[in-house]
Order: C-alpha cells, then structure tokens, then sequence
C-alpha cells in the first residue's frame, strides 16, 4: 500500500513530474533487502514533508487532477509497512 500511494502522490499535477522508477535490491549494508522509489518531481520542503506525514491532513481536497483527498493514504501504508516488517 505504501508503494502504490508514493506512485499515486507522483501523478499529482504539483509534483511535476514525468517519471517514475522503483529499484529493487537484495542485499543493502546490513544484508537485508531494499525498495527505492524515485520520481524526477520537484519535491518537498521540509515543511511540506512534515505536514504530509500528519494524520489528517491533506491540501488536496480541492485540487483538480490529484490523487487522494484525505490525508490518510501515505501514513497508512507507511503503518502498515512498519507492522509488516516488526
């Protein structure tokens, strides 16, 4: 769930992006295996960072060819991992 909600946030029309690539590997530093996802956007301050990772909050609920609306998506897929990988 979290992978496909940092894909979904991409096609967001502010992020500006036009690409998209997931990179898999399986061995990293410690021998555990690792997922990276990386878009060509324009990225977020560490403000909009900080906001995006608050329960509830969401500035897309009026925006026009976004993805999403309430601000729960990201943060549930990123519990969900966590539970997934403890």
């Amino acid at each position: 769930a979290l992978f496909s909600q940092l894909v979904d946030n991409v096609q967001d029309t502010e992020c500006q992006a036009s690409k998209v690539s997931i990179i898999g590997e399986d061995k990293f530093h410690n021998g555990a295996g690792r997922l990276q996802v990386e878009d060509d956007g324009k990225g977020l301050t560490r403000d909009q960072l900080q906001r995006m990772m608050s329960y509830g909050y969401s500035d897309k609920e009026n925006k026009v060819g976004n993805v999403g609306r309430y601000g729960i998506g990201f943060k549930a897929g990123a519990m969900r991992l966590g539970k997934d990988v403890a």
